[in-house]
């Protein structure tokens, strides 16, 4: 692991532990095994340290999705595919998932809009899949824009949720799609999925 990649894993584990606020260079220089100094090397402020975990996990993201749905033709397929890299991606990957939504506001202007503009992106990619969907007669929805907001806000708090309660990757991503086809008007099950036991 190069000094760079020593430095990031670190700060993302005291960010998402103490918050961006919370977190000092002089502590991180530290845990590091470093001199203070020599995080700017690398880092010229913890601004940029901030933005750059941030954009570097949407990006990771991005590219997650769009290189598995590759040669994926049915948007139905297309959206179950889109929970599923999602969640996994949660769950291999908390600590970032956490800094994007409690530190975006730490965030200064011109490092915002870099983050936004990748975010934007990603519900785009959503945006186009619904409205696919929609073309074809497989996803029934009345106004593509504020779905596709409502399904983030629902994979969102769901991953959340499922941290604390220690479910897994795989029940969650059944719970989430078993939520999602109701709001989608999803008629069938795009691929094949273990039965989900709901206990209440």
């Amino acid at each position: 692991m190069s000094r760079a990649e020593t430095i990031r894993t670190h700060a993302v584990r005291m960010i998402a532990s103490e918050g961006f606020e919370g977190m000092s260079l002089r502590a991180l220089a530290s845990a590091c095994g470093l001199q203070p100094g020599s995080i700017y090397t690398h880092y010229s402020s913890k601004q940029q340290l901030l933005v750059e975990v941030v954009a570097e996990y949407l990006e990771d993201l991005l590219q997650s999705w769009r290189l598995r749905k590759r040669d994926m033709r049915s948007p139905t397929k297309q959206l179950r595919l889109f929970i599923d890299v999602y969640v996994e991606f949660q769950a291999t990957r908390r600590d970032e998932q956490r800094i994007l939504h409690w530190d975006m506001r730490s965030l200064e202007p011109i490092a915002r809009q870099r983050v936004e503009v990748l975010m934007n992106e990603y519900h785009g990619e959503l945006i186009v899949l619904l409205q696919a969907g929609q073309r074809k007669g497989q996803l029934f929805i009345e106004d593509v824009s504020n779905t596709a907001r409502m399904l983030f806000g629902l994979m969102i708090n769901m991953c959340v949720q499922a941290e604390q309660s220690n479910v897994n990757s795989r029940h969650l991503t059944a719970l989430v799609w078993r939520c999602v086809k109701g709001m989608t008007g999803t008629c069938c099950m795009p691929c094949s999925s273990p039965a989900v036991s709901v206990i209440a």
